[in-house]
């Protein structure tokens, strides 16, 4: 599977583990009530204590920066801007990011974080028509060097208004990537990105095959049905992550009407020869690490799930609801826990 996505974001890798949502976490263990809540008003007592303490530090820095220059002032913006970003408090840094976007930083990566801490920012306060006239702004700038911060950032606002459920106005931006005088890999990339998302709101493309036991998945086996059809790779180190929370969704919704429906790409992977050394790779791993679901292998031909689903990495996620249709894509954490309970709850007309 060409894994280019991943050569693009390569330089500004930084932006995207800044950005990426928090995964939902493994249930803890069962605790005595008047304890957890103890412990609970224990953490948000020094949780906000911490968050003055993060404002304050975003503001003497952003001081730092105004009355300094050249590596020093750049130094300054940013751990501001990754400060920011990483505790969700890009709206105090946005003054900073306005002024550091304004002159000009000649570092690449400041510029990047600034742009982004924008974009987050607006975010925040629901301005996305405001987003896309920077981004438009952004891409009219986005040649050379500055084609991969254009890259950079705009995959982590994508990524964001994904999770937020803001589908339309992600669609937006990619349209705007992929038209005008971008650059081709801008266009490539967005256009692909735009693919998927055009899933959501249309019926799921049918899921039929068999599964890495041998037995058979039709469309009638999930009709009616909340499925989670989750792409993974033994290989991908996030997809490995993600067990645990797929493991508490189907211990919560199983019997509710989930189904939890694996796409392992590991036979499409450009170093392997022999589909059936993948299929046995993927056994194992599913028995080693207790994964009750059922389990397709994407291939050639009919066979080739990605291709219907517009998939190019992985981890990446479609949920399809009762009545057959896309409701999200590319949710984790609490935000699928949210879309999961929203679409459960829902009967088919």
């Amino acid at each position: 599977m060409p894994d280019h996505w991943t050569m693009i974001l390569a330089p500004l890798a930084m932006l995207a583990a800044l950005t990426a949502p928090a995964m939902a976490q493994e249930p803890p263990a069962t605790t005595p009530p008047a304890r957890s809540a103890a412990i609970e008003e224990l953490d948000r007592k020094y949780g906000e204590q911490f968050r003055e303490l993060h404002r304050r530090q975003i503001s003497e820095l952003a001081a730092l920066a105004g009355r300094s220059q050249g590596a020093e002032a750049e130094a300054a913006d940013r751990r501001l801007f990754a400060l920011a970003i990483e505790q969700n408090l890009c709206r105090e840094a946005q003054d900073e990011a306005a002024r550091c976007l304004k002159v000009g930083a000649s570092a690449r990566d400041v510029r990047a974080l600034a742009a982004l801490v924008q974009a987050l920012a607006r975010a925040d306060r629901g301005q996305y028509g405001q987003i896309l006239v920077d981004w438009k702004e952004l891409l009219k700038s986005a040649q050379g060097e500055k084609v991969e911060v254009a890259l950079a950032v705009g995959e982590a606002t994508l990524q964001r208004l994904i999770h937020d459920g803001r589908y339309e106005v992600a669609r937006d931006l990619c349209d705007l990537a992929c038209a005008g005088e971008s650059p081709a890999e801008v266009r490539d990339h967005f256009a692909s990105r735009k693919a998927r998302l055009d899933h959501v709101g249309k019926p799921a493309p049918a899921i039929a095959g068999k599964d890495v036991d041998g037995r058979s998945v039709t469309p009638a086996d999930l009709r009616g049905k909340v499925v989670l059809v989750e792409f993974w790779a033994t290989w991908c180190p996030p997809c490995v992550a993600a067990i645990p929370h797929l493991k508490d969704l189907e211990r919560r919704y199983g019997e509710q009407g989930l189904v939890i429906l694996g796409v392992s790409v590991d036979a499409m992977h450009e170093d392997v020869r022999e589909s059936n050394h993948a299929l046995n790779t993927v056994r194992r791993f599913l028995v080693r690490h207790g994964v009750t679901w059922t389990n397709l292998m994407s291939g050639e031909g009919p066979a080739d799930l990605t291709r219907a689903f517009g998939v190019e990495e992985v981890p990446v996620n479609f949920l399809v609801g009762r009545e057959g249709k896309v409701i999200a894509v590319e949710q984790s954490g609490e935000a699928l826990d949210r879309a999961i309970a929203e679409a459960i709850q829902k009967r088919p007309r």
